[in-house]
């Protein structure tokens, strides 16, 4: 999904992919490549092995002012790995579309209307920044939706790669066991009529 999306908005793009749940991780930085940390089923709180590494890379790469983009459960590692604080929302379930504020000037130079639309899928969230960290995105729902570092890092709660048709099935095939009304709620949100915006977030990402 995220190679269908940069691929999109550029072109000659070319991907290597890590499998950090077998400890697998870039052993080299490159200051003109973009590293992508997507989502996860774990929580960026557990104390397990394969977490623990990639929190020691981001450490490693944020020192080397390596360009990284952050996604769900990478938006909630990256603040982990850098002092700050994720837990499971009280909340409940963040499913669907949803549109947040922009809040930041240097993020208004690409989301231009001061709101991004984005689907959500997701139980836990950001409840304090990292160190340096600057959040750029807001809703009701979801305090810290997406925060920048240093000018090389960029952070999302929701999914830019996701498309309508994706959630949907998830919703319907796989989320028997969430509140029936929540769910409900979430998939009206897909006949809105609202623009995602994944491919402006791309281009920021891109231009890092």
């Amino acid at each position: 999904m995220f190679m269908r999306l940069f691929d999109s908005v550029a072109q000659g793009l070319k991907y290597h992919v890590f499998m950090t749940l077998k400890g697998k991780l870039p052993t080299e930085l490159h200051n003109d490549e973009l590293y992508i940390i997507t989502g996860s089923n774990n929580g960026a709180y557990q104390d397990i092995d394969w977490i623990n590494k990639l929190k020691e890379w981001i450490r490693n790469a944020v020192t080397q002012k390596t360009k990284i983009l952050g996604v769900c459960f990478g938006h909630q590692v990256i603040a982990e790995a850098l002092g700050g604080k994720v837990i499971p929302y009280p909340g409940g379930f963040g499913i669907g579309i949803r549109t947040s504020k922009i809040i930041t000037d240097d993020a208004k130079k690409y989301f231009t209307n001061g709101e991004i639309n984005l689907l959500y899928l997701h139980h836990d969230q950001v409840v304090e920044l990292p160190k340096d960290g600057i959040c750029f995105l807001t809703d009701d729902f979801c305090k810290y939706g997406g925060y920048t570092i240093g000018g090389h890092v960029v952070t999302y709660q929701g999914h830019p790669e996701f498309q309508i048709p994706y959630v949907r099935h998830i919703l319907t095939n796989h989320c028997q066991n969430e509140d029936q009304e929540v769910i409900k709620k979430a998939t009206a949100t897909f006949d809105s009529g609202k623009e995602l915006c994944g491919k402006i977030a791309a281009k920021w990402a891109l231009n890092l």
